[in-house]
């Protein structure tokens, strides 16, 4: 849709001409004189952020970019997306949900804990609301999730300041991952893989998360998860020691 948005003059030799938008309500002439139209050439239309507009023949390529180049990028203020954001996709497909034949959220059990929405534990009161099978609306898993992200994000971050090290993106998210799957708790049991962190290895550290303290087998964690234990070590693997740098400067 076009906006009203008034352009300044272009600099250029007489006749000046208005840069104005070309919309339904004020369409380009076409009437002008044959004998002006050969003399000045033909007016140029370009389109920039849904909107066309509308230059004098006469300009040139640098007065027109530099026009555009004033106007401003729309979302140009978007913020940068909170850390959580980035593996919110990931953690989704993981956890999954399950819904009722009319494609609602319901309540289930799972190990044995009432669950809902996205990997979500019901407390308490939640229970009293939506015992098994309830249907959950949309609003209240969204917000659930939202709130198990930032949760999640706080504890990791809190672990990551204890052992006083900074890590790359990709690992904050492999361990966000991790946090959200057995909480804090879960995570802080993985003494080798902190261990490794410190140095920094992250390929031992990767290794550290599929086998147990003994290391006479497979941890729980990957008894539990199976894929998804396998797929975020493999991500932690793959970190170079040169993004640890990049991180640390």
């Amino acid at each position: 849709m076009s906006r009203q948005t008034a352009a300044p003059n272009l600099d250029v030799k007489e006749p000046t001409v208005i840069v104005t938008p070309a919309t339904r309500d004020e369409p380009l002439p076409k009437e002008e004189p044959q004998q002006q139209q050969e003399q000045q050439g033909e007016p140029r239309s370009i389109s920039f952020q849904d909107q066309t507009y509308t230059f004098p023949a006469t300009a040139t390529d640098d007065q027109i970019f530099e026009f555009l180049n004033q106007i401003p990028v729309e979302n140009e203020e978007a913020k940068e997306p909170q850390e959580p954001l980035r593996e919110m996709k990931s953690i989704k497909r993981y956890e999954g949900t399950r819904k009722n034949k009319d494609d609602e959220h319901i309540s289930y059990k799972d190990k044995g804990v009432l669950s809902g929405g996205i990997g979500h534990q019901l407390t308490k009161e939640e229970k009293k609301l939506y015992p098994k099978g309830t249907a959950i609306p949309d609003d209240v898993v969204d917000v659930w999730f939202k709130e198990d992200m930032e949760q999640a994000d706080n504890e990791i971050t809190e672990l990551l300041e204890l052992h006083k090290i900074r890590v790359p993106d990709e690992v904050f998210d492999v361990l966000l991952n991790m946090t959200f799957n057995m909480g804090q708790g879960g995570v802080k049991k993985f003494k080798k893989m902190w261990l490794a962190l410190e140095i920094p290895d992250f390929k031992e550290a990767a290794r550290q998360m599929l086998i147990n303290t003994a290391e006479t087998g497979k941890s729980q964690y990957l008894k539990d998860v199976g894929n998804r234990a396998l797929q975020l070590s493999a991500r932690m693997a793959a970190v170079s020691n040169a993004e640890q740098e990049q991180t640390e400067e």
